[in-house]
C-alpha cells in the first residue's frame, strides 16, 4: 500500500510542476520543436575534441531526461534520443534566471529540447551547454526505478510503452 501512496504523491508533485510551468507561461506540450543533431551524430562529429575544449558550433537536441543532477550553479542532464545519450551541461550564467528556474520543474522522463554550443567537459564527456531549454512534453507518470527496471513480465506486456522506454534491447527489435 505504501508504494501506491508514494506513486500517487509523485504524480501529484508532477502535476503541480506542470501547473507551475503553465503559470510561468511555459506550454508543457508545444506543437513543434527543432532538432539539428542527434547524440550519435555529435559523438561522431566531435570525437577528436579535446577534454575541456569548447566549440562555437550551435546545435539543437531533444530527448527524454534520464538523469538530472544539480550542483550549485551548474546542472547536468542526460538526454536520451533515438540514437543514444547526450549530456547537457547547464550553467546559471549561460541559461539566465528564467532558464535556471525551469530546471526546478523538470522530472525524469520529461522530454526536453536544448539549444546551445558543443563542448567536452574536463572529465571528457561530450556535452551541449544550452542557452535555451524547451519543455517538449511533461511526464506525469514516473518511470520505473533505473537499476531494477521492469522485472514483472506481466507489467512489461501490459505497458509496452514503458518497456520500450526502459529497455534499449526491446527498442532495437523495432529498428
Amino acid at each position: 500500500m505504501a508504494e501506491n501512496a508514494t506513486t500517487t504523491d509523485e504524480r501529484s508533485m508532477r502535476r503541480a510542476r506542470r501547473q507551475a510551468l503553465i503559470d510561468a507561461g511555459v506550454n508543457p506540450y508545444p506543437i513543434a520543436s527543432e532538432v539539428t543533431a542527434h547524440a550519435a551524430e555529435l559523438e561522431e562529429r566531435y570525437a577528436s575534441l579535446a577534454d575541456g575544449e569548447d566549440t562555437e558550433d550551435v546545435v539543437s537536441v531533444a530527448g527524454r531526461i534520464r538523469a538530472l543532477r544539480k550542483q550549485g550553479k551548474a546542472a547536468f542532464i542526460v538526454l536520451e534520443d533515438v540514437t543514444g545519450s547526450i549530456q547537457l551541461f547547464c550553467r546559471h550564467d549561460v541559461l539566465g534566471d528564467e532558464g535556471w528556474a525551469l530546471l526546478a520543474n523538470l522530472d525524469l522522463g520529461d522530454i526536453l529540447g536544448a539549444t546551445g554550443t558543443v563542448l567536452r567537459t574536463r572529465r571528457g564527456q561530450l556535452s551541449v551547454s544550452p542557452t535555451r531549454l524547451t519543455v517538449l512534453s511533461k511526464s506525469l507518470r514516473p518511470l520505473p526505478e533505473k537499476f531494477h527496471g521492469l522485472t514483472d513480465r506481466e507489467v512489461r506486456y501490459r505497458q509496452r510503452y514503458v518497456d520500450l522506454i526502459m529497455n534499449p534491447e526491446v527498442r532495437d527489435v523495432f529498428r
